[in-house]
């Protein structure tokens, strides 16, 4: 799974791989160039793409 964010400072659209999460960078948009720390990848919620978990919302249905 890849973080996704945008620069605070100027909003360019970054996808890098988990494994900088944490860590500080400078934006690659040429007139920004602001340091910024990498944000943590947020968990997937539950009953998202993956999981066998019924979102909290959803209707159980009942036992045969």
């Amino acid at each position: 799974m890849a973080i996704e964010f945008n620069c605070p400072s100027c909003g360019t659209f970054y996808r890098l791989k988990d494994e900088v999460a944490g860590k500080s960078a400078k934006c690659k948009n040429e007139a920004c160039r602001k340091v910024m720390t990498i944000p943590r990848p947020k968990p997937a919620p539950a009953g998202g793409p993956g999981s066998d978990t019924p979102p909290p919302s959803a209707p159980v249905p009942p036992p045969k």
